[in-house]
């Protein structure tokens, strides 16, 4: 509630938690801090509902792939990976999907 509920785990949005970090990984991937980008990353996998997300996989490979998607996520839309695209078109449910 109140203004926790942008990052954590509600009835609105069942993997808000989740989400949100993956998210803040992303800015920071794109801004260039890999350091700070992967410990938001692994804070991902502290939810515990981490086991039943179906975009861990997306997020492992993130964490995997995170030197490389600093530059990536850098390119223009249409040339990046659209697996790795920080604002993919499945952005809304990566929070809000059961």
């Amino acid at each position: 509630e109140g203004s926790a509920r942008a990052c954590a785990n509600s009835w609105l949005a069942p993997h808000g938690f989740e989400g949100f970090w993956m998210f803040f990984g992303d800015l920071l991937t794109k801004s260039g801090d890999v350091e700070l980008a992967r410990v938001m990353y692994e804070f991902t996998r502290t939810s515990q509902t981490y086991e039943t997300w179906q975009y861990k996989d997306i997020l492992e490979e993130r964490i995997r792939n995170i030197e490389a998607n600093v530059d990536n996520f850098r390119l223009p839309v249409e040339q990046q990976q659209p697996k790795y695209h920080p604002i993919a078109e499945w952005s809304c449910t990566v929070c809000h999907e059961l």
